[in-house]
């Protein structure tokens, strides 16, 4: 079983594993010493949502009866999402990357775990050294052409708020108010 951090799972929410070297599936069964709910899923992805938030699990993979795999997790709590610019945390970009990234997009800060968030709209506040403040709104994670117009005519330690961040989470989509956050022109 394969996992992108191989020894953590994150409580309270889906994880996915991949199992290998396994061709016949018929038999295959995975249990939790936590009690963590399972799903063995086609293609060999195993789905786990961990019963607690911290803690150790120990994982076992059976065929028939026959222990075929026995691994311990670390279950550590999933931080909130947060919304970023151009793919980047940093407070403080350049127009370039903005331009050459115009997303607003998500993350879980501090972890590998896999993002199934998507942005579906947001507002963006552009403030002006000399005090001029104009609001945007976009549908979607991209930046709207007025956005990406307005940025262009920004200089050094001018700033953009964004706002009113709503986002999907998959696979129903149900809607989350994602934190505002600032960036400076550099």
């Amino acid at each position: 079983m394969t996992n992108p951090d191989t020894s953590l799972l994150y409580g309270r929410t889906e994880n996915r594993l991949t199992l290998v070297g396994q061709n016949n599936w018929t038999g295959i069964r995975v249990t939790s010493s936590k009690k963590s709910q399972i799903d063995i899923q086609k293609n060999s992805f195993i789905s786990i949502l961990p019963a607690i938030n911290e803690g150790v699990d120990t994982l076992r993979l059976f065929k028939g009866s026959k222990l075929l795999l026995s691994r311990g997790y670390r279950i550590v709590k999933l931080s909130d999402p947060i919304a970023q610019l151009a793919f980047t945390s940093d407070t403080i970009i350049t127009k370039n990357r903005i331009l050459a990234n115009p997303f607003v997009t998500s993350k879980f800060p501090n972890s590998l775990y896999n993002n199934k968030i998507v942005v579906k709209s947001f507002e963006c506040l552009v403030i002006k050294r000399n005090g001029e403040k104009k609001v945007f709104s976009a549908t979607g994670n991209k930046l709207s052409e007025g956005m990406i117009n307005a940025i262009k005519n920004l200089s050094s330690l001018d700033e953009l708020v964004f706002d009113n961040i709503k986002a999907g989470i998959s696979p129903v989509f149900r809607p989350k108010a994602l934190p505002s956050f600032k960036v400076k022109i550099q």
